[in-house]
């Protein structure tokens, strides 16, 4: 039986009701317990490994040491045990989501920062307390219940330090996660409670500065970056922080053990305080720093991350600083050498576990996880008039054209690092741009001002007009669609039901119906006339992240967690057929203005032109080098408009599938694109916290 569709079924006395998660290895389920009348998480091995003796006895060691562990931040684990073959753990169910839904591209909150690694320090100075060190702390692995409370899980390569390895560990393989992974953890040497100092040091860094300690296009890279390489200071890429915290980082990033802190709540005590020192000044200007600072060449410094967006002249385009290429939360490498040493990454048991390329997309940095986005307070950057609606500038650039394929950035509509923009779109008519923030905020933009309104409980997800342009709907983490007037920005429907976020949304070419995907692996078909719930779709077995409706209203694409690109007959309300190709999960979907071809975007870095007369992948670009997030066909059909986590901005030759442009001025993901109804402007969304309006 495939572990990965396993939803329905019974384990003993537990019953499967969804899968949140899963990898090459394992797969996890929320499941009901009906003796104790209480939801848990449900560990499941893969069922090909379950036939190998060595990993069965990981999986059991795993779950005995999980066991053997009380602390207040450490997932607790209740019962483990084999089902026909099938072995489980059972855990408390964490719905808060992970460190990576939190930090999302950009700074985390001082004091948010120093709660998560105050808490996950005083854990690891327990497990290290009992011999136990936990040798694959990375963001995917730090989870918080819904109050916020964090907890460190999967102790799954974890071993007692005073025992013997018990000939689990094979000659010449290393465990862990590249990105996060100290020297002696890649020359294979013995791990000590150090080992995992290092590693919450470089998660503590990539909080509270937006960006990883250390990024490489390959693991070979990485791995010489760890071993040699120095991170530039991190209020030079955060200038918010002070002088003090680079120290404490450094400090707990040493490259040997010994010179690192005794203990780590020794760390976690020192950061608090550089915490609480005012900013250091820093005389540097220019863009972000987009390579690492070498310990041999110490005069490269790196600039300030965040300013505000210099208003470019009409003729120059926008300088681009070197192109970032790395996944944030990488989990599993095969392959590499240095000395001799033959490196094998293995991901051992877990929700974010898997054997797969190098670069992490198990639940796009966990964003499957039905846990929140921490709110952030919003600056003043307006006055605000009797209403409470918040009038922003809006910087005026005269207009160049996008013919030239030489982009000039014409405006910056907002910036505000601390929060990101999920999502921005023109409207039909080109005259009024709406966007939806991570503050839960959905804004309404026209000429030089904007409202703002609280739309939803959580962070707004995607944004869609109307085909006439008299409403608008948004979605967010609350699992709600809220439909707005678009005159007045006033709020006329509230359509309830789905139970998970909801990632996408779009309204059918004639304006009769709205689309809705969702991570509870449904789409929802609603009318608009009365906005009742028309039909549910829920052939997709995991979450559905994309969606669009081709030009006549007939066919519906769909992408998910699934590799393949779901297509359904909208006039019977049927699903149709799959496009197969990628070989991760797809993030977006996008139909032709003619309807003839589609393009979808991917984790596994590609975007990929499909002939839907053929169901042949006319191309596939690999430009970004990470997730491709957002995809988007020009109203012409001749370009692509793309956004990745690589921080780009692309356009594509469709007809060739060459790139025509990369932009490289957002300072986090991009995580969605519109083009204006004429084509003649692009806007891009980023989770720097910028919405940005090319000409």
């Amino acid at each position: 039986m495939n572990y990965k569709q396993l939803a329905g079924v019974d384990l003993d006395e537990y019953r499967l009701v969804q899968l949140i998660g899963s990898g090459g290895m394992s797969a996890v389920y929320r499941a009901h317990q009906a003796e104790l009348a209480r939801d848990v998480a449900v560990k499941v091995l893969s069922s090909q490994l379950a036939l190998d003796d060595a990993y069965l006895t990981r999986f059991n060691q795993e779950a005995r040491i999980a066991a053997s562990l009380e602390h207040a931040h450490i997932v607790p684990v209740y019962d483990f045990g084999t089902h026909n073959q099938m072995m489980y753990v059972v855990m408390r169910l964490l719905t808060g989501g992970t460190v990576l839904d939190k930090m999302q591209g950009q700074p985390m909150n001082p004091h948010e920062v120093t709660t998560i690694v105050t808490a996950i320090a005083q854990a690891l100075d327990y497990a290290h307390g009992r011999g136990i060190v936990h040798r694959d702390v990375k963001p995917g692995n730090i989870m918080f219940d819904a109050q916020g409370t964090a907890y460190l899980v999967d102790f799954g390569i974890a071993k007692a330090t005073q025992q013997q390895d018990l000939g689990l560990t094979a000659q010449n393989m290393v465990l862990g996660t590249p990105l996060y992974m100290p020297p002696e953890q890649w020359q294979g040497q013995t791990p000590v409670p150090a080992t995992d100092q290092y590693a919450l040091a470089v998660i503590t860094y990539q909080m509270l500065t937006g960006v990883p300690a250390f990024v490489g296009s390959s693991p070979q890279n990485i791995m010489y970056q760890h071993l040699n390489d120095t991170p530039a200071p991190a209020n030079q890429i955060n200038p918010a922080l002070s002088s003090a915290v680079s120290l404490v980082l450094a400090r707990a990033m040493a490259k040997s053990p010994t010179d690192r802190y005794p203990v780590i709540t020794n760390f976690a005590n020192a950061l608090s305080q550089a915490l609480q020192q005012p900013a250091t000044p820093n005389t540097i200007q220019s863009q972000a720093p987009e390579t690492v600072v070498h310990q041999q060449v110490p005069q490269q410094q790196p600039q300030p991350i965040y300013q505000s967006p210099p208003v470019q002249q009409a003729t120059a385009p926008p300088q681009q600083p070197p192109q970032r290429a790395s996944s944030s939360n990488a989990t599993s490498v095969i392959g590499g050498g240095m000395v001799g040493l033959i490196l094998l990454v293995v991901l051992v048991i877990g929700a974010g576990f898997a054997f797969t390329q190098f670069q992490n997309r198990n639940n796009d940095e966990n964003e499957a996880s039905s846990g929140v986005v921490a709110p952030t307070e919003i600056a003043d950057t307006g006055s605000t008039d009797e209403t409470g609606i918040v009038l922003t500038p809006l910087v005026q650039i005269d207009v160049v054209g996008l013919s030239d394929l030489n982009l000039s950035q014409r405006s910056t509509l907002v910036n505000e690092p601390t929060i990101p923009v999920r999502d921005a779109v023109f409207s039909p008519d080109g005259q009024v741009i709406v966007s939806a923030h991570g503050d839960g905020t959905v804004r309404f933009w026209r000429g030089s001002t904007a409202i703002t309104r609280d739309a939803h409980a959580e962070s707004a997800s995607a944004i869609d007009f109307t085909p006439d342009g008299q409403f608008v709907a948004s979605s967010g983490r609350d699992n709600d669609v809220k439909i707005w007037r678009v005159s007045d920005a006033e709020l006329v429907q509230t359509l309830t039901g789905h139970s998970a976020v909801i990632r996408d949304l779009e309204f059918s070419p004639d304006g009769s119906r709205l689309a809705t995907a969702s991570e509870d692996t449904t789409i929802r078909i609603w009318r608009v006339s009365d906005w009742s719930l028309e039909t549910t779709l829920n052939n997709h077995t995991a979450r559905v992240l994309g969606l669009s409706w081709n030009h006549d209203g007939t066919l519906l694409a769909s992408g998910g967690n699934e590799t393949q690109v779901y297509l359904w007959d909208m006039t019977d309300l049927r699903f149709n057929r799959f496009l197969s190709g990628h070989t991760e999960q797809v993030r977006d979907v996008d139909f032709s203005s003619d309807g003839s071809k589609l393009v979808s975007s991917s984790t596994d870095n590609t975007l990929k032109i499909w002939d839907l007369q053929t169901n042949q992948v006319l191309h596939s670009m690999d430009g970004h080098g990470r997730d491709v997030w957002t995809v988007l066909f020009s109203p012409d059909g001749q370009m692509i408009a793309s956004g990745g986590r690589d921080n780009t901005l692309r356009l594509w030759d469709v007809e060739t599938g060459q790139q025509l442009e990369n932009i490289t001025s957002h300072l986090g993901w991009v995580l969605g694109v519109s083009f204006s109804p004429d084509g003649s402007q692009l806007m891009s969304a980023g989770g720097d916290g910028t919405i940005r309006i090319w000409e």
